[in-house]
């Protein structure tokens, strides 16, 4: 026995020296988070600590514990199938619990992998119900006894489970270090990894797929708290355990776990998630201080090319722990959209997303996400910025071009009644910000028109707003001007009602030289008579936000007509931008992705009587051009030559360079440029 203390005493001097060595380093950062537990998974060494041995509410981090009993109780987790009950839903239904959807699948049956993937992205509590019950036998007190017996065994010492689920707030507690030991086992599990990585996942027979509410991981909602390096793991809240986060984050060779519980989330602190803040600032605090001190940049977030097109991308690095420049390695996620050289020069490939990597051997990375065949760009109002201090930050227009953004929509104003108290507040500093840095802008007015005769009037409005708030930009305004049709009031007008009014608005702005947008989201504009506004010119932006956006193909409103302008999201994230800048995020389609839609010019030609020349004439186009290219090669298998280059008005051109006794085949060639890239040029080609 004096033997074992004498170990354990050795041990503890050694756990102490270690932990001493590491605090004179110890993050000069203001956490809002009660409990914190930082680790490094190699040495197992304390890296920051923070009441770490207080007993805490954990919420659904608790759901750790119920999928190690799971999977230690089920051998194949795909072929078991496990029916859905009333009772365990009903066990959960009521408490404002989040939930996976298996209460709209009761007697249906699902996998047990397909039931973890349910408890562990969307922290559905159906979901360890409906498992609590299967392993427990019928019995799920019976589960959560096994579950306080298993924390034993794993080395708890201060944790007691009370459900399955974590809704539970007396006699349901742990401590951060033993929250680490749980979620250090689970690590080890079947499947773990892979699940607790996976930002979304789609059930079988499920219409929309589950979404992991862990944003550390998430690089397209994430928004400010999304971290490139974070793994995993489980997020949790109730308002007694306030925000919860088990977390791993890896860089190189190097893994960390953060533990964090009891994090600030109410009005005061505007619900800023400090669990998710205060781990991500851990995690680069110790990056930085523990292993190699490298950064690598690629200074665009987002880039837009055409189908065929290259760019060269540079990655910068930097830190004060290089003694080489370290090599670096590009990869694309999705080489069928587009493909990159070890140069970083990337070439679009089909239209799609694609998220271009740079990374060093050291594991350090940095990513652009790379548009194919559509523009990225923002809407921007007022109501967007800075909300961490209670008051909205000015946007840098200059980071917003930095980023790769393509352009900008701005909010102009809303209504008509009560000139210019309607003005959107930072309308002319937006203009004016994006225009000054080169973004092409278009402007968004808010409808709260009843009837035609006040769609006049709020047309009216912004054109008088115009002329006298940006009279020098108004020239600027290169984008269609968008007519917001999303408020409530256009789903109770008939379909009638609502196509007059946004013809109305496009009447008068027509009238005034400007093109117009009708914008609106599915179920408003399943209630407008959209091919009266295509045919009154009248474009079409749609407002449609679905989880994980599919740009490989082209979307449709109403299944018909492809959109100018596709809003995907209504939130993004461009932290140059500001500390906490959120827009909402559209594309435009680019003329690389049109080209089956643009039919060449009908050409005929013939000879001049009794002279060596030929007429050659040519119909019009339906779609926007700089002008006309025309070419002429001899039937005998002679070179294509361009002999003229025409105007968008020219349909007639007289070749006066034959020869006798040859014949020529005559190609006229509509010059059709991109929307937002004029040196774009498609050339497309009639012969005659």
């Amino acid at each position: 026995m004096k033997k074992l203390i004498s170990a354990i005493l050795a041990l503890a001097v050694v756990i102490s020296t270690s932990f001493y060595a590491l605090a004179a380093q110890q993050p000069d950062l203001e956490v809002n988070t009660e409990a914190l537990l930082l680790v490094d998974l190699n040495s197992n060494e304390t890296l920051y600590s923070k009441n770490a041995d207080e007993e805490r509410v954990m919420a659904s981090t608790t759901k750790i514990m119920t999928y190690i009993l799971t999977v230690e109780a089920i051998d194949d987790l795909i072929n078991t199938k496990i029916k859905i009950e009333q009772q365990p839903i009903d066990d959960v239904l009521g408490q404002d619990a989040s939930m996976a959807g298996f209460q709209d699948h009761v007697g249906e049956s699902y996998s047990v992998l397909d039931i973890l993937y349910g408890l562990m992205l969307p922290s559905g509590c159906d979901a360890a119900q409906i498992l609590a019950y299967y392993v427990g036998g019928g019995d799920p007190q019976s589960f959560v006894d096994t579950m306080n017996q298993r924390a034993k065994e794993l080395g708890c010492t201060n944790t007691h489970f009370n459900d399955a689920h974590g809704l539970s707030e007396e006699n349901h507690y742990s401590t951060a270090k033993d929250m680490l030991l749980i979620a250090k086992h689970a690590l080890n599990m079947p499947y773990f990894r892979e699940i607790v990585g996976t930002e979304y996942y789609t059930i079988e027979g499920y219409t929309e797929p589950i979404i992991n509410t862990n944003y550390l991981i998430d690089f397209v909602n994430g928004g400010r708290y999304y971290y490139q390096y974070a793994t995993g793991v489980k997020t949790g809240y109730t308002d007694a355990a306030g925000k919860c986060l088990v977390s791993t984050a890896k860089k190189g060779d190097t893994e960390l776990m953060c533990i964090a519980l009891g994090g600030k989330y109410d009005e005061e602190t505007n619900y800023v998630n400090y669990a998710m803040i205060d781990s991500v600032n851990l995690y680069k605090w110790a990056f930085e201080n523990f292993t190699e001190n490298i950064d690598i940049s690629i200074k665009e977030k987002y880039r837009s090319l055409q189908l065929g097109e290259k760019l060269k991308l540079n990655a910068e690095i930097s830190g004060s722990n290089i003694d080489a420049i370290p090599e670096i390695r590009w990869s694309s996620s999705n080489e069928s959209v587009a493909t990159v050289d070890q140069n970083g020069v990337v070439t679009a490939v089909s239209m799609g997303e694609a998220q271009i990597k740079a990374e060093t051997q050291t594991g350090n990375f940095d990513v652009c996400s790379l548009g194919c065949g559509y523009y990225n760009g923002i809407d921007v109002t007022s109501r967007y910025g800075d909300y961490t201090s209670g008051e909205k930050e000015p946007i840098d227009w200059k980071a917003v071009k930095d980023s790769g953004m393509d352009f900008a929509i701005i909010r102009a104003g809303w209504g008509w009644e009560d000139y210019p108290s309607q003005n959107d507040a930072s309308f002319v500093e937006n203009i004016k910000g994006a225009v000054e840095n080169g973004i092409p802008v278009g402007l968004n007015f808010v409808a709260y028109a009843t009837d035609k005769e006040t769609a006049r009037l709020e047309a009216e409005y912004l054109l008088r707003e115009i002329d006298e708030y940006i009279p020098e930009y108004k020239d600027f305004i290169a984008l269609p001007i968008s007519y917001n049709m999303t408020d409530n009031q256009f789903k109770e007008f008939t379909a009638e009602q609502n196509t007059e009014i946004a013809l109305e608005f496009n009447r008068v702005m027509n009238e005034n030289g400007y093109k117009t947008m009708c914008y609106a989201n599915k179920s408003i504009f399943s209630n407008i008579d959209t091919a009266a506004i295509k045919n009154a010119g009248m474009g079409l932006w749609y407002a449609y936000y679905p989880y994980k956006p599919d740009f490989s193909e082209k979307i449709k409103v109403n299944g018909e007509y492809v959109p100018e302008v596709w809003q995907y999201r209504g939130d993004g994230y461009l932290p140059e931008a500001s500390e906490s800048f959120n827009t909402k995020q559209s594309i435009i389609y680019m003329l690389s992705t049109e080209f089956e839609q643009y039919m060449p010019p009908e050409v005929s030609a013939a000879q001049v009587d009794n002279e060596q020349a030929a007429e050659i004439t040519w119909s019009d186009v339906p779609y926007e051009i700089s002008g006309y290219a025309l070419y002429r090669r001899a039937s005998n298998g002679g070179e294509l030559e361009k002999i003229a280059d025409m105007s968008a008005s020219e349909h007639k051109y007289t070749d006066s360079d034959l020869k006798w006794n040859d014949s020529y085949i005559y190609y006229v060639a509509a010059k059709a440029s991109d929307f937002l890239d004029k040196t774009y040029v498609k050339e497309i080609l009639g012969a005659a």
